[in-house]
């Protein structure tokens, strides 16, 4: 496979500039102004955000494209976020007319929905824990009860069913699905590797080195920073081209490329999608997705050339969860989303509170759904889901690296080293310590438990002469 792409990246060169303004409360940042030159073009877009006496973001004004083709063809959105007793957000007008807690706060127990549809998140009583009893919609979702093991490990969820080993790595799943049963296994070596990820009997079989814990094989290559470049699976190849921050420039397989632009935040800000190895515009759908200041996307604008390009979608959010979706096509603009504790997508609901589609996954994240699924780019643990060319390409971009769903590890080493005490964090291309189940990781950088129930220290370095969190991280995910 010639490459990284037919045309090289060089061939089509862009330049991102992301300009700041901080007049907010206690300089809080107020404005932001992103723009994208490619070749002889700029494409500029603004936001801006507000804040309440106490500093809570109580506004977004989504990004307006300030230049042709989109002049003005994208609606002006603004987003307000309502509070009460200083911190809890109660409702997001036209989204969410209601936000309710428990424990003191410290869980969402009920969302209702400005279509009609509730979300309630029940807790049980006599548990000493903060963890999630049953999961429902008034729309006819329901997870049935989560039962935990005793360091709080989920046992099961309904009909659902989780085994583990003696590490606490998940070594199966089982999930009702449409009638069916879908099950995946995982097995592991002595260093926290995948070496087996078996979904419904088909195998896809791991040699990861006991040296690098690096995937070795055939076709299989890496560059000096420990970032996959190359890898086969099923006889089909990919490439991962990288930039000098590691950042995934491009992408091949044989039978589309893409190229990939980033902000100054190191967030995915332009794609080119390209039919076979041909990018460049008028032959490649390109993509623009903006975001706020905690790097989830507001809007996003797409077009198979600079002419087409429009506005496509917005996602609303409630803190750190996604809440809704906003189109501007048929069949209902809203869409009202409902997660489970992951915070992966379970139901989509319209403007009439009705169903559109509902969602499961295996525990690493692969779509179990067998029917009424939906195009929702914000899937499982409410990452972006890339389908690429489909399949064993599909990839989730969780900021700082990418994450496969089919082999159930990250693509690049993790930057950030574990905890001495905690071995399984020592592997540094192990999804969420290999208990997906429990565990989410916001950036690509460290797993955050969702689950409470026992004691696993996963960032030995934080805050300790090593990497902090920024403050936007511990307020809304640790």
């Amino acid at each position: 496979m010639a490459g990284p792409l037919a045309v090289p990246t060089g061939a089509i060169s862009g330049t991102v500039v992301d300009r700041y303004r901080y007049p907010g409360r206690n300089g809080a940042l107020s404005q932001k102004t992103t723009s994208f030159t490619l070749g002889t073009g700029t494409s500029s877009f603004r936001s801006s955000y507000g804040y309440d006496v106490v500093g809570n973001l109580s506004e977004v004004s989504y990004p307006r494209c300030l230049g042709w083709p989109c002049l003005d063809d994208d609606p002006a959105r603004t987003v307000t976020m309502q509070y009460e007793r200083g911190a809890w957000l109660r409702s997001v007008p036209g989204f969410a007319t209601r936000i309710d807690y428990q424990l003191g706060g410290q869980q969402t127990h009920r969302v209702e929905h400005a279509n009609g549809v509730t979300w309630t998140q029940t807790f049980d009583p006599d548990d000493r824990f903060p963890r999630p009893d049953t999961i429902a919609t008034t729309a006819g979702f329901a997870t049935g009860e989560y039962v935990y093991d005793g360091i709080g490990n989920i046992q099961s969820i309904g009909a659902q069913s989780f085994v583990y080993d003696r590490l606490n790595r998940l070594t199966r799943g089982e999930t009702p699905v449409g009638g069916g049963e879908q099950v995946q296994e995982a097995s592991y070596d002595a260093y926290g590797n995948l070496i087996a990820l078996v979904t419904n009997g088909i195998a896809r079989s791991l040699a990861p080195s006991a040296s690098t814990n690096r995937l070795t094989g055939a076709g299989v290559a890496y560059d000096a920073a420990g970032s996959l470049t190359d890898i086969v699976i099923g006889g089909r190849a990919f490439r991962y081209g990288r930039n000098a921050l590691s950042e995934v420039e491009t992408f091949q397989s044989s039978t589309i490329s893409q190229i990939h632009f980033y902000d100054a935040a190191g967030d995915r800000l332009f794609t080119f999608q390209c039919p076979g190895t041909v990018c460049g515009d008028d032959a490649s759908l390109e993509t623009f997705t903006l975001r706020g200041p905690d790097g989830k996307i507001l809007r996003t604008y797409s077009g198979d050339a600079l002419a087409t390009r429009a506005w496509a979608e917005d996602h609303v959010y409630r803190g750190a969860t996604l809440l809704a979706n906003v189109r501007p096509d048929g069949g209902g603009p809203v869409r009202h989303v409902h997660v489970d504790h992951l915070g992966s997508t379970r139901q989509v609901t319209n403007a009439a509170g009705v169903e559109i589609s509902r969602h499961a996954f295996h525990p690493f994240g692969d779509e179990a759904t067998v029917v009424a699924s939906s195009d929702l780019e914000l899937k499982f643990t409410g990452h972006e889901r890339d389908r690429n060319d489909g399949g064993v390409s599909t990839l989730d971009y969780l900021h700082a690296r990418y994450t496969s769903p089919m082999l159930g590890r990250f693509l690049a080493v993790d930057p950030i080293s574990g905890n001495p005490g905690t071995p399984q964090s020592w592997n540094r291309y192990a999804y969420t310590l290999n208990n997906p189940m429990r565990f989410v990781d916001p950036l690509g950088l460290s797993p955050v438990a969702t689950i409470d129930g026992g004691e696993i220290t996963v960032c030995g370095n934080c805050g300790q002469g090593g990497w902090t969190p920024p403050n936007w991280l511990i307020d809304n995910f640790l």
